[in-house]
């Protein structure tokens, strides 16, 4: 039989707090950097005046809410 005494199991106990709050730790950044993609995903910088909006709808190109210019989704892939 295996004889275990009282600080071996306050070890083991403590490690297994510890291994809890680290998994805790890694799920919720995870999380936090799931929401911040998804942020950046809808985010549009328009490249008039320069403000950052919430992209809305389907369409293709969506004008500023500050200066009206209309802006294309995705990579901007102009050289000027």
């Amino acid at each position: 039989m295996i004889e275990i005494g009282l600080p071996e199991v306050f070890e083991v106990l403590l490690l297994a707090a510890v291994a809890a709050a680290a998994a805790g730790w890694a799920w919720d950044r995870r999380a936090v950097q799931s929401a911040a993609r998804g942020v950046r995903r809808n985010s549009i910088r328009c490249r008039n005046c320069g403000a950052v909006y919430r992209w809305e709808g389907r369409e293709n190109q969506q004008g500023c809410p500050e200066c009206g210019r209309p802006n294309r989704r995705g990579r901007d892939r102009r050289l000027g």
